[in-house]
């Protein structure tokens, strides 16, 4: 899977990018190119007679509208297409070549949208987020905007999902650890698949530690969670004193 950053090239205006509002509520002002994170309340004037006063330091807060153009090469063609968004705060709504992807309640957390039925190859594929940020709803000063990065991800059909590995220990002392390695994967294509999982753990110096493998065979349009235990010898423990980490790697391939 392909993750790069998509902060670059954006704009923003304040309201809600409608038709009424610019009826009722004129022309505003014009689109300012900004680039990710960025907080547009945090640039408004404060004002004593603010509903929500201290709650969010005195700022206004109000709607506001992010756009950018996204050009997918040829070589994306056949493959899944997302967006993550690492936070949008608050009440997202995004829309694709002026369709509606998906949204997003909730201000601090991530979400992905797989826009690959939105995008058009080759072309500039305009990306649109309204955020509904007119309603009073912090006990502190939360921003407003989208703060946080954002990427575009790009997968073969046959691939791992998004935030699909999870990593357990089973069972740890001085001698051996076990570990399990849950990992979901999804297979978007039509046919069934025949590929290998591997994961592996390497220790802060980069050194595999432990790795195995298994076989899959996976229908057309399914999704399924599957199981490696590995096995790390003399592992070192963590504590306060021996912050000690390990990494993980996971992958699918084809058997040939």
């Amino acid at each position: 899977m392909i993750k790069r950053l998509l902060n670059q090239g954006w704009t923003v205006q304040a309201g809600d990018g409608g038709g009424l509002s610019a009826l009722f509520g004129g022309p505003g002002e014009p689109p300012k190119p900004v680039n990710l994170p960025h907080d547009h309340l945090v640039e408004i004037p404060r004002n004593p007679q603010e509903p929500n006063g201290p709650g969010n330091g005195f700022f206004h807060e109000e709607d506001m509208v992010y756009e950018t153009t996204l050009q997918l090469e040829k070589e994306t063609e056949g493959k899944r297409i997302w967006l993550e968004f690492e936070a949008v705060y608050q009440n997202a709504f995004v829309y694709v070549n002026n369709a509606f992807a998906g949204k997003c309640a909730y201000g601090y957390s991530n979400f992905y949208l797989d826009i690959t039925d939105f995008v058009k190859i080759g072309q500039a594929n305009a990306i649109k987020v309204i955020v509904k940020d007119g309603v009073p709803s912090g006990r502190w000063y939360t921003g407003g905007g989208i703060f946080r990065d954002v990427h575009l991800m790009i997968a073969e059909p046959t691939h791992i999902a998004p935030d699909g590995v999870f990593v357990k220990t089973e069972s740890v002392d001085d001698q051996i650890a076990e570990i399990a390695v849950c990992t979901e994967v999804v297979n978007d294509d039509k046919t069934m698949k025949r590929i290998f999982l591997s994961a592996k753990l390497t220790d802060e110096a980069g050194k595999t530690v432990a790795e195995g493998n298994m076989p899959i065979t996976i229908r057309g349009h399914v999704t399924d969670t599957y199981k490696l235990r590995l096995f790390v010898k003399n592992p070192k423990l963590w504590d306060a004193e021996h912050p000690n980490l390990y990494h993980y790697e996971a992958s699918v391939r084809k058997r040939n």
